[in-house]
């Protein structure tokens, strides 16, 4: 038992799905800023006013002997919805019957999701959890059953609902068709819905957070940090922050690192101030974490490590990191806007934003 179906959307575009339906909409597509998960690219959905029509992507596959879990990255992005309003974002189905879906739903204050859990009969049973206007990973589990099937959802990787003595063997056995977009909604939904990092095993296994890892390697007595991107099972212990603009002063010193054939320069301390990310998440680094910078100016990319050396007002508002940068030798030791920071270290957990300034 395995991952059946892998679809990140990075290549740029929806070749990995089967088909984009309605075929000829230009609604959903391959988009940056819809990114997901720490990946590249995500699916854009833009349900349009006045208009019920389905807008989503899907993929065939075959679920294992009693079970099938997916994982999938939504961030509503500010749909406007009306009071009540709601839709089907993730689908199992087939042509005519549908085992379960997770749904997106407004109600006048809060964005909800609901599990639906569908069974033989025609009967369903639903539950509606409150979550906030930002990324979120929702895992779902459908187990089956005649009388013994249970759904369960799991949101961020907590669990949120159970549907147990289900009678869905039926529509288990039927389910062919994984489905994510934007499904069954009202004529006053619209805007553009983000959808990214959809996976799907053939078994019970838990998925988790699309997360961040660093692997070292030792070449000559000189140990070199890398990082790479994957799926992994349970939590990780990394996160991404977003970095509006600083600066790093000129070359002062620079180590021999010829065993790695990559010289390192070694620029002063620099102090940058951060202030809280998402609501409910605290400043999360620390000292002796390490971070990625990524630069991206057009087609290049340049990346810069930072290790933090102090931290002044720690769980406060605005909170001042001291850090040192290493770069590889000709690189440019200029951060612009919009830089991507990735934090790997014991304390990395959450999201923080830097609000800019140098001090």
């Amino acid at each position: 038992m395995s991952i059946i179906t892998d679809i990140d959307f990075d290549a740029g575009n929806l070749s990995e799905l089967d088909s984009v339906l309605p075929s000829e909409t230009s609604y959903v597509q391959a988009y940056a800023n819809a990114a997901c998960g720490q990946s590249s690219y995500g699916m854009r959905v833009q349900p349009q006013s006045g208009s019920v029509v389905s807008l989503y992507g899907q993929v065939a596959f075959t679920p294992g002997a009693s079970d099938v879990r997916a994982r999938v990255y939504i961030d509503p992005n500010s749909l406007t919805m009306s009071s009540g309003d709601e839709f089907a974002f993730l689908v199992f189905t087939n042509s005519t019957q549908i085992a379960a879906q997770v749904n997106l739903n407004w109600n006048g204050s809060t964005f909800r999701v609901r599990l639906l859990s569908y069974e033989d009969d025609g009967g369903s049973v639903g539950t509606y959890v409150a979550v906030t206007d930002a990324e979120h990973y929702i895992e779902i589990h459908i187990s089956r059953g005649a009388g013994t099937g249970e759904n369960k959802l799991w949101i961020d990787g907590s669990l949120q609902a159970t549907h147990s003595s289900l009678d869905n063997d039926t529509r288990f056995d039927n389910t062919t068709l994984c489905r994510i977009g934007c499904l069954y909604s009202e004529t006053t939904t619209y805007g553009d819905l983000y959808l990214d990092e959809l996976v799907i095993r053939d078994d019970s296994t838990q998925i988790g957070p699309n997360s961040t890892t660093t692997s070292t390697t030792t070449t000559g007595g000189t140990t070199t940090t890398g990082a790479s991107t994957t799926t992994q099972t349970g939590s990780g212990s990394t996160s991404t922050i977003t970095v509006s603009s600083t600066s790093t002063s000129t070359t002062t010193t620079t180590t021999d690192t010829t065993t790695t054939t990559d010289t390192t320069t070694t620029l002063p301390p620099t102090t940058i101030k951060l202030y809280d990310g998402p609501a409910g998440h605290a400043p999360c680094a620390s000292v002796g974490d390490r971070l990625l910078l990524t630069c991206h100016n057009g087609a290049d990319v340049t990346e810069i490590w930072v290790e933090i050396l102090s931290v002044t007002n720690p769980g406060s508002e605005y909170a001042y990191y001291e850090y040192s940068v290493e770069r590889k030798s000709g690189d440019s030791a200029t951060l612009p806007e919009g830089v991507t920071a990735t934090v790997f270290g014991p304390s990395g957990a959450g999201l923080v934003r830097l609000v800019g300034d140098d001090d």
